[in-house]
């Protein structure tokens, strides 16, 4: 998740969005299975991302950078082994599948993409899903906006599986 966190940081505040979005789910499962802990660290660091995206939406003046982007993604995984789950974990699995969806599949993507054209995936580029729907979109705050929406309507439909199995 810290990987996942850091390779979404292409434009102006996708990070820190996408960070905070998921710090938003992970406080609505904390509160409504009974662990304020997990609702109250979830919600702290939201609430801090969402001071730092003041700062950091297009056009930014401020920067997260790799040391900003690996904290997050860091206390997203650890917030998340907190949260108890069914025995099975497969539904949990499917579940916390949703919560990082985008930013996985544009991980996903970049790499089956890199590894077809005989590029290392360890070199940079511009073939990220944030990239690919500025070259369509040209507008930072239209890319983020649809990477926002899309993330958090997964997780909004993460919330709604999450209460329907409890």
């Amino acid at each position: 998740i810290p990987n996942i966190v850091n390779l979404i940081d292409g434009l102006d505040g996708l990070a820190g969005g996408f960070g905070m979005f998921l710090c938003l789910t992970m406080a609505f499962i904390g509160h409504y299975q009974g662990q304020p802990d997990v609702a109250a660290v979830s919600l702290t660091m939201a609430g801090a991302l969402g001071g730092f995206l003041i700062f950091n939406l297009p056009p930014a003046k401020i920067f997260l950078g790799d040391g900003g982007s690996m904290p997050i993604g860091f206390t997203i995984a650890a917030v998340t082994m907190a949260i108890p789950f069914d025995s099975s974990g497969v539904v949990p699995f499917l579940l916390g599948s949703l919560l990082v969806a985008v930013p996985a599949l544009d991980m996903g993507a970049v790499i089956v993409s890199r590894r077809r054209r005989g590029v290392s995936v360890f070199v940079g580029g511009r073939d990220h899903m944030n990239h690919r729907l500025f070259r369509h979109l040209n507008s930072e705050r239209s890319v983020s906006l649809v990477l926002f929406a899309s993330q958090g309507s997964l997780s909004v439909r993460y919330q709604g599986v999450q209460s329907n199995i409890n």
